[in-house]
Formats: C-alpha cells, sequence, structure tokens
C-alpha cells in the first residue's frame, strides 16, 4: 500500500481575516465601553452647557455694573425674549441699557448696549429672588435695590445640578462653589 502526504499549503491572501469569535469580542468589548462613556458624556455636556450659561450672565451682571461706573449714570439689565423690551423670564435673554431718567427706576428702554441670548436647552430655568425683575445699577456700582439678589439656573435633572449666583447690595456678583448649594455653600437650592 501506498502512503498519502497531506500537505499543509500557506494560507492565501483571501483565507486570512476576523474569526467569528474575534469579531464577538470586539463588538462586546466596544458595547461594554459606549455603556460606560456615553452616561458620562451626556453629564458633562449639561454641567458644561450650565457652567457656561452662568458665566455668561454673570459676564452680562459684571458688563452692566462697568457700564455704570463708566458712563457715571444708572445702568440697567433685564429680562427680555425680543431684545428690545423687558419682559419676565430671564431664560428668554435680557438687555443692557441706560437708564433714560436721573432716578434710576429702569422703567423705560431706550437703546439697549448688550443683549444676551436664550438660555441653550429647553429645560433650563434661570429665576430670580428679586421683586422686580428689573436690576439696576448705580454710577457707583452698587446695587439700585439695595439689597442682595440671588439667581438659580436650573435645568431638566432638578436641584442637584443647579447652579446659584448672587448680587450683592455692592454690585459684586458671586457664583456658589458647588452645584446644588446657594452661594453661601450650606443652603440646599430648590428649583422649579
Amino acid at each position: 500500500m501506498g502512503m498519502v502526504l497531506l500537505t499543509h499549503a500557506a494560507p492565501s491572501v483571501q483565507d486570512r481575516g476576523f474569526t467569528l469569535i474575534e469579531l464577538l469580542v470586539t463588538v462586546l468589548v466596544a458595547a461594554v465601553i459606549l455603556t460606560i462613556g456615553v452616561p458620562s458624556l451626556v453629564a458633562f455636556v449639561q454641567n458644561n452647557a450650565l457652567a457656561g450659561a452662568v458665566n455668561q450672565f454673570t459676564s452680562t451682571l459684571n458688563y452692566a455694573r462697568s457700564e455704570a461706573v463708566k458712563r457715571d449714570a444708572a445702568v440697567c439689565i433685564c429680562p427680555s425674549a425680543n431684545g428690545t423690551t423687558c419682559g419676565a423670564n430671564w431664560a428668554q435673554g435680557w438687555i443692557v441699557y441706560p437708564e433714560a431718567t436721573s432716578t434710576a427706576s429702569c422703567d423705560t428702554v431706550q437703546t439697549s448696549i448688550q443683549t444676551g441670548s436664550a438660555l441653550p436647552g429647553s429645560g433650563m430655568t434661570l429665576t430670580s429672588d428679586a421683586a422686580s425683575p428689573k436690576i439696576g445699577y448705580r454710577p457707583d456700582g452698587s446695587l439700585v435695590a439695595n439689597t442682595s439678589i440671588t439667581f438659580k439656573l436650573c435645568d431638566a435633572r432638578g436641584a442637584k445640578y443647579a447652579r446659584s449666583l448672587q448680587i450683592s447690595s455692592g454690585g459684586r456678583t458671586l457664583i456658589a462653589a458647588t452645584p446644588g448649594y446657594m452661594v453661601d455653600n450650606i443652603t440646599h437650592l430648590t428649583c422649579p
């Protein structure tokens, strides 16, 4: 009887590739990474949107105060949806304007010197504890109201992630260091 020799030929270019098991392991690893990473990324984006909105509003408040000092006249800021008249909802935007009279009542918007756009995201709210939605700065940079004003910025996630800022009666703006707390870092925030 004759012997049959079996030879193993080198794989051709067409035979190279991934096995089914290698492909399934790769897909499984990618799924685990996405499951862990996507929620963290979403929270990161939401936190940055809140921080950006607080910084934008604080910048506007500081601008209004500096304009009052520079012009040696009262400068006001109020919520505005259209950029020309005062409204009631800070989340829709705001305008900065020089006071037309010497009373610093902030009643009339003749010309705006800066406008702020609506807050990003549909679930954001910006509320104030002030009796009037209009904020006036005197020529010395202090508030016309003679009392501090606190603002809360909330999103759909609620008070745990909310941000707070406070304007002192002297006109200085302070931002809470910890989300979910007032500027004093003791009092918990509540959202509407």
